[in-house]
């Protein structure tokens, strides 16, 4: 039979490849963190030790995927923030303080099965590098608590309403054609907001403009070159100043 030593990845390999996907981790690259857990766990080892190796691995591969669920869910609460929708952002958070207990509660798991991992494989940094799991829910946690003090904000009314519409002409296009986008943006009271940015979304593209008198804007763009049937369309202002953010309904061109 041959040895345990002989058996398993090297120490050394094994603390390098682990210290790389929990640096992608604190910085939020969880794509590549999973991709290198998966390629950890596919490493041979013998029956005695799979358990632990495993687990481990399995643990901290949960971890990462609620911390791109929460962070997921704190940019889509941020979104709405931006265009006034106070409920949906409330929502998002809910949702993202519930990613972001599970994946406390999970990365006091990883760090308990780090130190049966660090005994079996013999490397025993595999601990240290954990610390990087509390490093990026403590930053997570700070993004949250910023925007429910944002929601906070809107909430209480200490800024005004606004709602914005878009109309675009011609409701149809062949790509490439030219189009052109208005519409007005107004505050609770129907008082247009001038010398305002408004943007401008089609499809994956991105235009912006700043409302002139009566609070008019007006975009003019080419068709996009993809050839769908249909390309969503709309108008959004983000909360500045005073003003709370607004988005208008979505258009097919």
């Amino acid at each position: 039979a041959r040895s345990l030593q002989s058996e398993l990845p090297s120490a050394l390999a094994l603390v390098s490849i682990y210290s790389t996907a929990f640096s992608s981790i604190l910085q939020g690259g969880y794509a590549d963190a999973s991709e290198l857990i998966a390629y950890i766990n596919s490493s041979y080892v013998p029956e005695n030790v799979r358990y632990v190796f495993a687990r481990f691995n399995s643990l901290l591969d949960s971890a990462v995927q609620d911390l791109n669920r929460t962070e997921v869910m704190i940019d889509v609460c941020w979104e709405a923030i931006r265009v006034g929708q106070a409920s949906q952002a409330r929502e998002a958070a809910v949702n993202a303080s519930i990613c972001l207990w599970r994946a406390n509660t999970t990365a006091g798991q990883v760090k308990e099965a780090s130190s049966a991992i660090a005994l079996q494989l013999k490397a025993q940094q595999i601990r240290g590098l954990t610390v990087s799991l509390d490093q990026r829910i403590a930053y997570l946690s700070g993004e949250l608590e910023a925007a429910l003090g944002e929601i906070d904000r809107v909430e209480s009314g200490s800024t005004a309403a606004t709602s914005i519409n878009l109309s675009i002409s011609p409701g149809r296009a062949w790509v490439g054609a030219p189009v052109e986008a208005y519409g007005v943006l107004a505050d609770e009271n129907g008082s247009p907001v001038e010398g305002a940015a408004v943007h401008l979304v089609v499809g994956s593209a991105r235009y912006t403009t700043v409302t002139r008198s009566g609070g008019n804007y007006y975009v003019r763009f080419n068709a996009p070159h993809a050839y769908v049937a249909q390309v969503p369309v709309y108008a959004y202002f983000v909360t500045t100043g005073d003003f709370a953010g607004s988005r208008s309904p979505e258009i097919q061109l």
